[in-house]
């Protein structure tokens, strides 16, 4: 019985040729939570940035695609009555990309000084 519930995924769904079924599917994901853990305080994490790096040279990991898929979280986050973190601002340019001191060598994922700043966001947003 939890008191908090954290949820962070969808860099991995970017690819998907239908972000209104990825929606769709966190929705869901996010009422099974409600009903197996009904007093727990559930917060979704928005999808981190890509480097610019990285969004220039792919299909579709790119900051575009980032930018929509936290438009369409944060807009079931409201839907649902759920708590959504802008988790990104804590790796984030201005320019809105991954900052690239936090980044792995692929650009996507953080290396251990971005997972720094991204449990600090965490611990003071909760």
């Amino acid at each position: 019985k939890p008191a908090k519930v954290y949820i962070m995924l969808g860099v991995n769904e970017l690819g998907w040729g239908s972000s209104g079924i990825f929606q769709q599917e966190y929705g869901a994901l996010v009422d099974a939570v409600r009903e197996a853990a009904p007093g727990a305080a559930v917060y979704v994490q928005s999808i981190l940035p890509v480097t610019k790096a990285r969004s220039d040279s792919h299909a579709f990991q790119t900051k575009a695609k980032v930018d929509e898929y936290n438009t369409l979280i944060q807009a079931m986050c409201t839907e649902k009555g759920v708590n959504y973190l802008k988790v990104e601002d804590a790796v984030m340019t201005e320019d809105g990309y991954m900052v690239p001191e936090y980044a792995a060598s692929d650009g996507v994922h953080m290396n251990s000084n971005g997972c720094l700043k991204w449990l600090e966001y965490l611990k003071e947003h909760h």
